[in-house]
């Protein structure tokens, strides 16, 4: 039994007894099964063997966004634009430890509101570009050797830990007691996935680096056994309605592209309102505290 399964029984999140086989393959890897706990609805994939150590740091320059970094950066400009504006407030004046960061495009957006900046990140390339800018830059959590981290934020890069338990703990031991952790992952419950049942996105959005798609349930329960309390953990919609019309329609991603007319703001918060009381929104976010 792979370690992501063992956790995710010992921690009494899947049930044994509840496992079956949701999807044949991951779209990158035809010999990677994707399994899911009928019981919890979380969704995990049968094996993790081929996320190595070297894995990610092995990336060479900006090849992983297959991109330059400008063109990443605004590929990923929304949601750094929506994770600034939702946390403004919890990065202002605040020691931030930004874990996953990736290129770091929020970090950059951020420059004038943060105390200071701890970039975790494997790959070696956008560790370079901020290290040129005299700011910290650790290939790993482990590498970080300081207990007075004010905020740590996890953006889509949990569900990428091959030992996600035991990387949360670090964590935690890195922030000082009252300090804040902010998870955001897909979510297993995804109304294309988990309403749908949609063939065509099942075969687009299973990939063998998302090792786990969690629920609220398995969050919370990660963070609890992790050292956290006043755990909140909650529904966005990063794609619109235009989005899921596409899917149904064409069975294919970009819709907020071509049905522009009905791709409007208001009509996209309602929507996102009504997935969130489902809980079938596309991701969840995380909030919680190191215990005083």
């Amino acid at each position: 039994m792979k370690n992501i399964q063992k956790q995710l029984i010992d921690l009494k999140i899947i049930n044994p007894e509840a496992i079956s086989l949701l999807y044949p393959k991951v779209r990158d890897n035809e010999n990677i099964p994707v399994m899911q706990c009928e019981d919890s609805g979380v969704i995990f994939l049968k094996n993790n063997k081929h996320i190595s150590k070297e894995y990610y740091s092995s990336k060479q320059g900006y090849e992983y966004w297959e991109s330059k970094r400008e063109q990443a950066l605004k590929k990923q400009a929304n949601d750094d634009k929506r994770r600034l504006n939702d946390f403004r407030n919890e990065i202002k004046g605040k020691i931030w430890m930004e874990i996953g960061g990736g290129i770091g495009g929020i970090v950059e957006m951020a420059k004038d509101i943060y105390k200071e900046i701890i970039f975790v990140e494997p790959q070696s390339e956008p560790r370079k570009y901020f290290n040129n800018k005299g700011k910290q830059t650790f290939e790993s959590v482990n590498d970080v050797d300081r207990n007075d981290i004010e905020l740590a934020t996890l953006f889509h890069s949990f569900e990428h830990f091959v030992d996600p338990l035991n990387t949360l703990i670090e964590i935690r031991k890195r922030i000082k007691k009252g300090g804040k952790i902010i998870i955001e992952v897909p979510h297993a419950k995804d109304i294309l996935i988990s309403y749908f049942n949609l063939e065509s996105f099942k075969s687009f959005t299973f990939w063998s680096e998302h090792l786990i798609l969690h629920t609220r349930g398995s969050l919370s329960r990660f963070l609890t056994a992790a050292g956290f309390n006043n755990i909140e953990v909650y529904g966005i919609q990063r794609y619109p309605l235009a989005n899921h019309f596409f899917w149904l329609k064409e069975g294919k991603p970009g819709g907020q592209n071509i049905f522009t007319d009905i791709n409007k703001k208001d009509f996209n918060d309602q929507y996102e309102k009504l997935l969130n009381k489902l809980d079938m929104t596309d991701t969840l976010t995380a909030i919680a505290k190191v215990p005083d």
